[in-house]
């Protein structure tokens, strides 16, 4: 007599034997997964460095790239996720091991379905059923069941890819360094490899003033070109083309190291950016940008005569100062730009006075002692200096007053102990605030 536990014994065997195919085409779809990521990464990426090599993309177009490689690598590896979570039920796994495996005629499917029948009376039939499918799977290779086919293609095609990149890595290691810095991080500024290196641009960002002339020059190595170029875009303004010609060693200087390309570039008015272009190699992008000289565009000029004029401070628009001998001038500039430094010369004056700085506007103070003249020496934030220009200062002296005494005569005779009275008129043009007579014995 048969019992149900026997039946259900004899399918759990069957079930253990399906399961460890159920293990084995899960890492087989591992290996696939892994040789898919590797077969299509690896050639990608490696293809794109040696693009790179040849052609030294620009930053925009490697950062696509890693981009799409990055977006390909989750995609692959979500598909391989996929792939090894896909549930795998004995009965899934008894088709796959009768497909491959046709003479045994459905005897393991049969006994996984039968298992869970409960008519006694045929349970010495599914007995013998279950027997059957467990003799067969004992005797088969069920494991040959899972395809390999896919995932050794895959893998082997990742393998060589590999090799052939630890090959570039061995055999061009400085090239493959390089790109494969440029292609992981596309904005950090690392330069391609060339045949030509530029090791050196001058004066690579600079400011210089409006008409003034500027050379540019640059140090280049490795395979020297016959001549190399500036490529410069003037602000709203398209990009020119700029020769560089190769210039001769400087005296007790032959033997440093590359060559020297130069050209002077005169008369510049608007700021431009530039790149040196030599051979294969291309420099980094700098700037010149063009500044005005600082000028005085407004002059303020307060005079305060001497107190004992009596005379009201006033202002002067122009530089010229004509003022009393002894009165205060205080001058206030307006500049064009924000100055760093002023100082005020004054032709009697050895040493220049310091001006105040606020911003765009200078001033200072001093007292006219006489004839001269006077210039504000400006000084900007790029260190760019004016053109001074000379303003004369003009003193007015204080004449000595006019004096007519109508009385006493200039003749007189008195006795010693006589009052004697003086009268006359004191001229002065800016005024008497006090007369002293002096008796002289």
């Amino acid at each position: 007599m048969v019992d149900k536990s026997e039946l259900s014994a004899g399918a759990a065997r069957l079930r253990s034997r399906l399961k460890g195919v159920g293990d084995h085409q899960r890492s087989v779809w591992l290996g696939e997964g892994l040789g898919l990521i590797g077969a299509v990464l690896i050639p990608t990426l490696g293809l794109t460095m040696v693009l790179d090599n040849v052609a030294h993309l620009p930053a925009v177009l490697r950062t696509v790239a890693l981009i799409g490689w990055v977006v390909t690598g989750v995609l692959l590896i979500r598909y391989a996720a996929r792939l090894l979570a896909q549930p795998l039920t004995p009965e899934q796994l008894a088709l796959k091991v009768e497909q491959r495996f046709p003479d045994v005629d459905n005897r393991l499917i049969n006994s996984l379905l039968l298992a869970d029948e409960d008519d006694a009376q045929a349970y010495e039939l599914i007995r013998s059923v279950i027997e059957e499918g467990n003799a067969d799977a004992s005797k088969l290779r069920v494991n040959d069941a899972v395809p390999k086919r896919r995932m050794r293609l895959l893998l082997s095609a990742s393998v060589v890819a590999a090799i052939l990149m630890a090959g570039y890595a061995v055999l061009f290691p400085e090239h493959f360094t390089n790109a494969l810095a440029r292609m992981l991080v596309p904005f950090s500024g690392q330069a391609p490899l060339t045949r030509t290196k530029i090791l050196a641009v001058t004066p690579q960002n600079a400011n210089v003033l409006s008409g003034d002339e500027v050379t540019l020059a640059a140090t280049v190595d490795g395979k020297i070109p016959p001549m190399a170029e500036v490529y410069y875009t003037p602000d709203s303004d398209d990009t020119k083309i700029l020769s560089m010609h190769k210039q001769n060693a400087p005296d007790g200087d032959e033997g440093a190291k590359g060559a020297r390309f130069a050209s002077t570039m005169t008369g510049i008015s608007n700021s431009f950016d530039y790149h040196v272009v030599a051979g294969d190699a291309e420099s980094a992008s700098y700037r010149i940008t063009v500044h005005h000289r600082p000028v005085v565009s407004e002059l303020n000029v307060t005079i305060t005569p001497p107190s004992y004029a009596g005379l009201k401070p006033f202002v002067q628009r122009s530089g010229t100062i004509k003022a009393l001998a002894g009165s205060t001038v205080a001058i206030q500039a307006t500049c064009s730009k924000p100055i760093a430094e002023a100082t005020l010369a004054l032709s009697y004056d050895k040493q220049p006075l310091q001006m105040a700085v606020d911003g765009q506007t200078v001033s200072a103070s001093f007292t006219v002692q006489g004839d001269g003249s006077y210039r504000i020496h400006l000084r900007d934030t790029f260190t760019f200096e004016n053109k001074p220009v000379d303003h004369y200062i003009e003193a007015i002296q204080d004449e000595p007053p006019e004096i007519e005494l109508t009385e006493p005569p200039p003749t007189i005779t008195v006795r010693p102990d006589a009052a004697l009275g003086f009268k006359g008129t004191v001229r002065d043009r800016y005024g008497v605030h006090a007369v002293q007579i002096v008796r002289v014995v």
